[in-house]
């Protein structure tokens, strides 16, 4: 597991992970940005992105392309959030998408 806590701005670049599975928990960042890209077939990626003393949260998915399978991306309480740039992955994402008191959502 992979975790990050109570930072304002945040930019996450992923690329090239071994192969395990991994999850990447966030919680209380106000700006999180995540681009980069992954490749790996054995192994799968889950997000957990909370916030819960943030009020005005943002997530973004820029630039970032998985073929890596990902199995979960659970966001809670974020305002706004986007995918832009994004490969592939923007293919599954809403099968895989699950968020709780989020304001704007957009693929």
């Amino acid at each position: 597991m992979i975790s990050f806590e109570d930072i304002d701005s945040l930019s996450i670049y992923l690329e090239n992970l071994d192969s395990d599975d991994k999850t990447i928990a966030t919680n209380n960042i106000e700006d999180l940005i995540f681009s980069g890209a992954i490749y790996d077939l054995t192994s799968d990626l889950e997000f957990f992105i909370r916030n819960t003393f943030i009020t005005n949260a943002n997530v973004i998915f820029d630039g970032f392309i998985a073929t890596t399978p990902i199995r979960l991306i659970n966001l809670q309480d974020v305002d706004t959030g986007n995918s832009r740039n994004v490969l592939r992955f923007t293919e599954t994402l809403k099968q895989l998408f699950y968020c709780s008191h989020c304001q704007k959502f957009s693929l």
